[in-house]
């Protein structure tokens, strides 16, 4: 860490180039130095053994990256560091990573009256989109039929004990939009999504 190289500096015991650096330019060169230093091992150069190999653990010396140590092969394993029997396809096998775990959450949330959304969604004449249009029952046929998300103009979080809700604060969104006029803060009004949209259109 760029404390630590700052510390050990300050001490004479870091690389004489980290000499007079603050803890901001140290921690920029060692960022440098790892970007420059990102050694990338094509697929086909990487070898698997059917059993692991006994590697020293003084094979480097420190502060180097070079082998000072040498130690006995088979000459299966020889061949197949040197190439001549790949062990391994070059097709790299696609990872995963372990999802599902099952945790419980505890947080504050600003509740949104059921009641207010129904009696809106019951007011609309049209399911479609106030901002780009889309219409869930025309783009999924009955699946879609009657869907669409509700978004409260005046954002929840902003209300104080009190504040009420009308229909007129609600309008309908898809999905999509409403995400966007939820991604910039504050949040985007319907019509200057639906401006940024014809922009990005042109």
């Amino acid at each position: 860490m760029a404390s630590d190289v700052f510390e050990l500096s300050a001490s004479g015991q870091a690389h004489p180039r980290y000499a007079g650096m603050s803890i901001e330019e140290i921690e920029k060169s060692i960022r440098q130095d790892f970007t420059y230093f990102n050694w990338r091992t094509p697929a086909e150069k990487v070898r698997v053994f059917r059993q692991p190999l006994p590697i020293s653990g003084d094979i480097f010396a420190p502060g180097r990256q070079r082998m000072v140590t040498s130690y006995d092969l088979t000459e299966e394993q020889f061949r197949a560091i040197a190439g001549t029997e790949p062990s391994l396809p070059s097709a790299r096998p696609e990872e995963g990573e372990e999802e599902g775990e099952k945790t419980l959450r505890v947080h504050k949330k600003s509740e949104r009256s059921a009641k207010l959304v129904a009696a809106f969604k019951a007011s609309l004449n049209s399911y479609a989109c106030v901002v780009c249009h889309f219409d869930f029952e025309k783009a999924y046929g009955a699946l879609g039929a009657q869907f669409i998300e509700c978004h409260h103009t005046k954002p929840i979080s902003e209300m104080t004990p009190g504040d009420k809700t009308k229909i007129s604060d609600l309008c309908a969104v898809c999905s999509n939009c409403h995400r966007m006029l939820h991604r910039s803060n504050p949040i985007l009004a319907p019509g200057a999504l639906r401006k940024l949209m014809r922009g990005a259109s042109r």
